[in-house]
């Protein structure tokens, strides 16, 4: 990351442009407030709202009726990269008047494709293609904005695919496009499995940059890609390393939630039960997931954690540690047992199903799947940072937070449960012109201790 010259909290806007059905443009930024934008890793779409000062009746005259773009390019100064935004607005709120003449109000926007998938329908069969191949068509046919559509586009959007590894036959009889690529995230196998992981556990999800389609273990086996440091920074590691930089300094933290196992036990994250029937052979079969058990067969943030036994979200001796016929139980079809192909009476001369070349086989992975999914709930922090437009969801970084301690052995320790590894699960850029700050808020999950529990005496 680019350090020389920079200015914390700084930002280079280069423009804030509202098209509206016509192609005309107008550029908002001298009656802009505040812009925010937000990701999400587990929400399709990307929004942004815009605060306006109004002293020219836009809406009336422009007009404002939901036909408009948004387009918001800008970047952290000696950053390389710019950010360019591109949004469908959809709403405005808050609308009262400032003074006589004037009037406030807050534009709201949404990605393109979000758009797209609610005037959509997916009314298509794929056939003997594999998972990433049936992602791409779902979205260039029905998510990819167009010109003839939109007006003004993005352009060179890019979609990133992981490639995965069976065949599927699949018919979507009217399904939202993003409601069939997420029934592709939970049937598809990677087709590079990582080291330790059983779990594959793909999610759909959007950068400035464009779509990704990748495995939540292959964000999380990434290595960092920045450090921030909580004041008083004061670790025995921070004291042992080089300057801590302007953009690396977190300004606030809260903590969103440190543990629910409640919320653990309704999902199945100790244990759960899959219960799979094959309708074509008849056979039914249960497979259980108890977690201090299997938990070595998921992929962790902190890799080295074989040796802790089951101290993973619990202690060595919880009750938690056992299955009580399971909290959570989760149903599906697949196919049980040998390849459907070694069945003379399904395979003769005169049968071309697909799904007999491409039976269903999410059930067998499914267990670790649900439990990989719903431990990123369990450690979640929010930091705020100078503005920074080089951090995206789905990225790893390292927190260093000190212990919230008057013991002056601990006083230059980490938090010991945490350690400083978290993955970025949201952000939000913040753009407050009267200040002329920016900011951003990062929302990070960690999905294990970091350390065994320490006793202190």
């Amino acid at each position: 990351m680019p350090i020389t010259e920079y200015k914390a909290n700084d930002i280079e806007l280069d423009s804030v442009l509202l098209y509206n059905s016509k192609r005309n443009f107008i550029d908002i930024n001298k009656i802009m407030v505040e812009f925010n934008i937000y990701h999400d890793l587990f929400d399709k779409a990307t929004l942004c709202d815009v605060f306006i000062n109004d002293a020219n009746a836009l809406v009336d005259l422009f007009p404002i009726v939901g036909d408009e773009t948004l387009v918001i390019v800008f970047r952290t100064p000696t950053f390389k990269k710019r950010l360019n935004y591109v949004f469908r607005i959809y709403k405005i709120t808050d609308r009262e008047a400032v003074e006589q003449r004037s009037e406030g109000y807050v534009l709201h926007g949404i990605s393109q494709e979000s758009i797209a998938d609610l005037r959509k329908s997916v009314n298509r069969s794929y056939v003997d293609l594999k998972g990433h191949q049936i992602v791409e068509g779902i979205y260039n046919d029905f998510l990819r904005p167009t010109e003839e559509e939109f007006g003004v586009v993005k352009k060179n959007i890019g979609l990133n695919l992981q490639e995965t590894l069976q065949n599927h036959s699949i018919v979507f009889p009217g399904e939202k496009p993003f409601d069939a690529i997420d029934y592709v995230c939970y049937e598809a196998f990677p087709e590079v499995q990582t080291q330790v992981s059983e779990s594959p556990n793909f999610i759909f999800f959007q950068r400035e940059d464009g779509w990704y389609f990748n495995t939540i273990d292959s964000l999380i086996e990434a290595d960092p890609v920045e450090d921030f440091f909580y004041a008083p920074a004061n670790s025995e590691e921070t004291s042992k390393s080089s300057k801590i930089h302007d953009h690396q300094k977190i300004s606030t933290m809260d903590i969103l939630s440190q543990l629910d196992t409640i919320d653990n036990l309704k999902h199945g994250l100790y244990a759960h039960k899959v219960e799979t029937i094959d309708p074509i052979m008849k056979r039914f079969t249960t497979d259980i997931f108890v977690y201090s058990r299997e938990m070595n067969e998921i992929a962790h943030l902190e890799k080295s954690k074989k040796d802790f036994g089951s101290e993973f979200l619990i202690s060595q001796d919880s009750f938690f540690n056992s299955d009580a016929d399971t909290s959570k139980k989760y149903y599906t079809i697949g196919h049980i047992g040998e390849n459907y192909s070694s069945q003379k009476e399904l395979v003769g001369s005169g049968v071309t199903d697909p799904q007999i070349r491409n039976p269903r086989r999410m059930h067998e992975r499914l267990k670790y799947n649900v439990a990989s999914r719903f431990q990123l709930s369990n450690i979640e922090v929010s930091i705020t940072i100078p503005g920074n437009s080089d951090i995206h969801v789905g990225q790893i970084v390292n927190l260093h937070i000190p212990l919230a301690t008057e013991n002056a052995d601990f006083a230059k320790k980490l938090k010991l449960l945490w350690d400083k590894k978290f993955l970025v699960t949201a952000l939000r850029h913040t753009y407050q012109k009267s200040d002329n700050v920016f900011f951003t808020v990062l929302e990070c999950v960690k999905d294990t201790y970091a350390k065994k529990t320490v006793e202190v005496k």
